[in-house]
C-alpha cells in the first residue's frame, strides 16, 4: 500500500467520524497538527510521527462511531483501528490516550513511563484543543500530563494556526 492509499485511508476513517459528529473533523485535524509538531519538538522519528499522526487524527473513532461509554471508547477504537495492518502501531497509541501521568486516566489506569510517549502527546494535544475549543479539558499543568510534553506544546503552538473550526 502506498502511502497515499494510507493518507486516504485515514482521511476516510476521519470523514466515517465526521458523518456522526461534524465537529469531529476540526477536532482530528486540529489535535493531529498540534501532535506532529510537538512530536518534532521532542525529535521523534519519522517513523513515530507517522504513526502519531494517525493516531492523533484516529483518537476519538471510538467514541465517534457509537461507544456509549466513555471510558470504553479508547478500546473501541483500538479493536477498531487493529484491523487495519498499518494502523496497528496507531491503535496502540489511541488505546492509552487517555491515560494520565498520575494514574487517573483510562482504561487501564497506567501512570508515569507504562505511557507511551506518543499516547501523553495525544493526551496533551487533546486536552489542550478541548480547552480551546471545548469549552473543557483538563489543566495542562497539573500532574496528570507528562511536564515535556506540555512544555513542547506551549512552545509550538504559539506558531500554529487553529485548523478548522469546532
Amino acid at each position: 500500500m502506498t502511502q497515499q492509499e494510507k493518507n486516504a485511508v485515514v482521511r476516510s476513517l476521519v470523514d466515517e467520524m465526521a458523518a456522526r459528529d461534524p465537529a469531529e473533523r476540526g477536532h482530528s485535524d486540529r489535535v493531529a497538527v498540534y501532535a506532529v509538531a510537538t512530536g518534532e519538538r521532542l525529535g521523534l522519528t519519522d517513523a513515530r510521527l507517522l504513526n502519531l499522526r494517525y493516531a492523533a487524527a484516529l483518537h476519538d473513532i471510538g467514541r465517534a462511531l457509537g461507544s456509549p461509554d466513555m471510558k470504553q471508547y479508547p478500546f473501541e477504537g483500538f479493536e477498531r483501528l487493529g484491523q487495519i495492518a498499518f494502523l496497528r502501531p496507531a491503535a496502540k497509541i489511541v488505546l492509552f490516550h487517555r491515560e494520565r501521568m498520575d494514574g487517573s486516566g483510562y482504561p487501564a489506569g497506567l501512570a508515569g513511563e507504562q505511557i507511551s510517549m506518543e499516547s501523553r502527546i495525544v493526551g496533551a494535544c487533546e486536552a489542550f484543543d478541548e480547552l480551546l475549543f471545548g469549552g473543557g479539558g483538563a489543566d495542562l499543568r497539573s500532574g496528570a500530563f507528562d511536564q515535556r510534553v506540555v512544555d513542547a506544546l506551549m512552545e509550538v503552538q504559539r506558531v500554529i494556526q487553529p485548523v478548522g473550526s469546532r
